[in-house]
């Protein structure tokens, strides 16, 4: 009970403290892009480069049309990079922020929010990207893209959780780290970004049962006008209660022990 409470302190004074994450958290963006003109759109300009060029070319690969398959490519390139990055900012929620943490204070959970709202920010830097081929290609989301919101905020509030589970067990075995890293790039493959779902010939058991593809179809659908299918909401929500029930659990368990450990 006494470790519930803690958390749960922890966890009001944290976003309540939303002043100073968000401080922290563009200012890391600032420092990260330092003396560049254009700051962090370069990685919108980065984002543009890879779908221009890898578009059209594996759009005649997979001999799909390239109004069909670029718009799908591009946003499933930009919903990506919101998980693998907010994944992987999760993994250094604690030990990117060692200083703070041995020299004030502060809640622990400010430190989860920083590095959360550093994988959004640069989301929202990529989001830029997908409009020229929105437009080139005359895709129209319709009433749909009311539900990017939806999908939108169950995804940052998994990447908050994994926050707590992936920064606390990432600043006790740094090896785990890289091995978040391998199995991203290895989930990378397996889930449908750089091709379609119909390329299986309608053998989607593999595909319903992968988890970032449930993550992936519900911020992807809205922004290309269709409705993703309720199991990839269900089992998206079920994924993040499932990561914040454990993650919190863990947290609150070695919560004291993360300034010794980073």
């Amino acid at each position: 009970m006494k470790f519930a409470a803690n958390v749960w302190d922890d966890l009001r004074d944290g976003f309540s403290n939303f002043d100073l994450w968000w401080m922290l958290a563009t200012q890391d963006i600032r420092q990260r892009y330092r003396r560049s003109m254009i700051g962090p759109f370069w990685i919108t300009i980065t984002m543009v480069v890879v779908i221009a060029g890898l578009g059209p070319l594996y759009a005649r690969l997979f001999n799909i049309a390239a109004s069909d398959y670029v718009p799908n490519l591009a946003a499933g390139l930009i919903a990506w990079s919101l998980i693998s990055g907010g994944l992987t900012e999760a993994c250094n929620a604690f030990i990117g922020s060692e200083n703070l943490i041995k020299s004030t204070s502060a809640p622990m959970t400010v430190h989860v929010l920083r590095a959360a709202t550093r994988s959004l920010l640069l989301f929202v830097h990529n989001l830029v990207a997908l409009v020229p081929f929105l437009l080139i290609y005359r895709v129209n989301p319709g009433w749909e893209l009311l539900l990017f919101p939806v999908g939108l905020l169950i995804l940052s509030t998994f990447i908050v959780a994994s926050g707590y589970l992936l920064g606390t067990f990432c600043a006790r075995f740094r090896d785990m780290q890289q091995i978040i890293l391998n199995v991203l790039q290895f989930a990378f493959f397996l889930t449908p970004i750089i091709w379609k779902p119909g390329a299986l010939n309608g053998r989607t058991t593999i595909i319903d049962a992968n988890p970032f593809f449930w993550l992936i179809e519900i911020i992807r659908a809205p922004m290309l006008g269709y409705v993703a299918k309720p199991m990839h909401y269900l089992g998206a929500v079920g994924l993040t209660v499932a990561v914040a029930a454990v993650g919190l659990v863990f947290f609150a368990r070695y919560r004291r022990r993360v300034a010794y450990w980073v």
